[in-house]
């Protein structure tokens, strides 16, 4: 069966309820029936509410040849809401891969669905998971064309390339069908037999086929793992490293600043010992003065 995720235009004035609903920041005695509130600290909000609410709204086309600025209409879809549903094939799996298949449908929306992805919502407080995508139909060339980014064709690459994004997580589109052409058996009818043989030959190269793709998922999602791990340490150790620079410059400055006030106090008893030494009368003994230079002996008193 196709991979189950369906996508719907926003319009306007729907914007803000179902933003709400997406972000889960409507007030607690509107909690829709099936929503779990207990469960809600399992949901992955990547939502920014007010953001794409001003990303949406606040959208203006760009010039046409002529210069002008043409206003949108009020009936145009100005956002997509997109909803992927968890596969009937994976609801006994386990949280591993429940979220093998997350990361895997984020990495399919990023890739082949068309517009501009404003932010996700992984809802894990319902009977079934599934994860809001919202999008910008913009084009290529900036302008806002939500006919022309999301019609059949483009719909139909996208089925297509989401049942092959799953494909190695075990979800196999048009399995009913090759198990339907398997139960009709030979029945003395060699047609139907041979077209139940291909399906089994079918069904045996899908799962081979699975088997190897989920053991290259595996040994790829350990790799990388393995590999973030090591970024997170290096970026821990940048941390702590970017933190002592940061102490000793603060250090550095405050003994310059310390150096330059003794500078300046030295400055005021030079000058103070100048105006003494003019106040002395005629034949007064003069002040010794200090030690300057390197070869002097510093004066020191006897024992």
């Amino acid at each position: 069966m196709p991979s189950a995720f369906h996508l719907e235009g926003v319009r306007r004035g729907a914007v803000d309820g179902r933003l709400r609903h997406s972000c889960r920041s409507f007030k607690p005695e509107n909690t829709p029936d099936n929503v779990d509130p207990k469960r809600a600290h399992l949901n992955l909000i990547k939502l920014d509410e007010e953001a794409v609410k001003r990303a949406i709204l606040g959208f203006q086309q760009p010039p046409d040849k002529n210069g002008k600025v043409r206003a949108i209409r009020r009936d145009a879809n100005v956002a997509v809401e997109l909803v992927a549903t968890l596969p009937q094939e994976l609801k006994g799996a386990d949280y591993k891969r429940k979220n093998a298949w997350a990361v895997a449908t984020h990495k399919w929306v990023r890739e082949c669905v068309p517009g501009r992805l404003l932010g996700s919502a992984l809802h894990r407080d319902e009977s079934t998971p599934h994860v809001h995508f919202w999008l910008q139909p913009i084009t290529p060339e900036g302008r806002l064309d939500y006919s022309k980014l999301f019609n059949r064709a483009s719909l139909t690459r996208a089925h297509r390339d989401y049942d092959r994004a799953l494909l190695p997580l075990g979800v196999v589109p048009n399995m009913e069908e090759a198990k339907a052409a398997l139960s009709e058996g030979y029945g003395g009818n060699w047609r139907t037999h041979k077209r139940a043989q291909a399906a089994a030959d079918q069904q045996k190269m899908a799962e081979a086929t699975i088997e190897l793709s989920r053991q290259a998922a595996e040994e790829s999602n350990e790799v990388s793992a393995k590999a973030m791990a090591r970024l997170d340490e290096l970026e821990s150790r940048e941390s702590r490293y970017e933190a002592w620079i940061a102490s000793l410059q603060a250090e550095l400055k405050k003994w310059r600043a310390e150096l330059e006030r003794w500078k300046e106090y030295a400055n005021r008893l030079a000058g103070i010992v100048a105006e003494l030494a003019d106040l002395l009368p005629a034949g007064a003994p003069t002040l010794p003065k200090p030690p300057s230079g390197r070869g002097q002996s510093d004066p020191s008193p006897s024992p």
